[in-house]
């Protein structure tokens, strides 16, 4: 088992990584909606959706450690 330590530093660029995938999800639901696909363009709207719930909880949180199995 490794264990990590998830500096402010850290959380910042998985926050910084959410936002970006959210951006994404937004272009692709507003694309998908121009192109009458209104239930993936739903799709993308949760997932945007998730990706900033995220980003937020990652910009709060305080540092902290993950342990995981190597891969």
């Amino acid at each position: 088992m490794t264990i990590r330590q998830l500096t402010d530093s850290d959380l910042q660029s998985l926050a910084n990584i959410c936002e970006t995938a959210a951006d994404k999800f937004k272009a692709n639901a507003a694309d998908l909606r121009e192109w009458r696909h209104p239930h993936l363009a739903e799709q993308f709207e949760r997932q945007e959706k998730e990706a900033r719930e995220f980003s937020s909880i990652f910009m709060n949180a305080e540092p902290l450690e993950v342990s995981y199995e190597s891969a």
